[in-house]
């Protein structure tokens, strides 16, 4: 089990991870990254409903969160964390589960390199902004009416649940 300072269990900041952040793909996990001063390092884990049914969930969640326990000294201070587990996740060796753990963690240049690197985590080069918890603004016919005398009446509508101000009805 991780250590209770090294969860990240908050709403808010698995929000701010997935807007503010940069993510990493992978067929099994995608991880998103996000610095922060540096003693601060936490770790969430979003398993969603599309890996399976509850059993499933919690098993690649207690492997994922095991995975993390073994690497955590080797993983750079200053940086929150989320792994996001896909459908594949559900049926991957724990072995696999684990490699595919440590590449995400490489390629986002999150593992020390020895014990007396102390650097903080930053961002590498590479990866991309996060595209979830978007918030840009789509324009769309405001009516089927027609257009108006001045031009077709647009109107600005989100992308998504959180830009929307009534997120039941997106």
């Amino acid at each position: 089990m991780l250590r209770r300072e090294l969860r990240l269990r908050e709403r808010e900041a698995f929000r701010r991870v997935y807007e503010q952040g940069r993510s990493w793909g992978h067929p099994l996990v995608i991880l998103y990254t996000l610095p922060q001063p540096p003693p601060t390092k936490r770790f969430g884990f979003a398993v969603g409903k599309s890996v399976g049914q509850a059993v499933a969930r919690n098993r690649v969640r207690r492997r994922l969160r095991e995975i993390i326990r073994a690497l955590e000294t080797r993983i750079r201070p200053g940086v929150e964390m989320v792994f996001t587990a896909r459908p594949a996740a559900k049926d991957a060796s724990f072995r696999e589960l684990s490699a595919a753990v440590e590449d995400l963690l490489r390629r986002a240049r999150a593992l020390r390199v020895d014990e007396g690197d102390t650097a903080p985590y930053t961002w590498p080069a590479g990866g991309r902004p996060s595209r979830r918890g978007c918030t840009h603004l789509r324009d769309t016919p405001a009516s089927a009416e027609g257009p108006t005398p001045a031009g077709p009446r647009i109107e600005k509508r989100p992308l998504c649940r959180r830009a929307s101000p009534d997120p039941l009805k997106y």
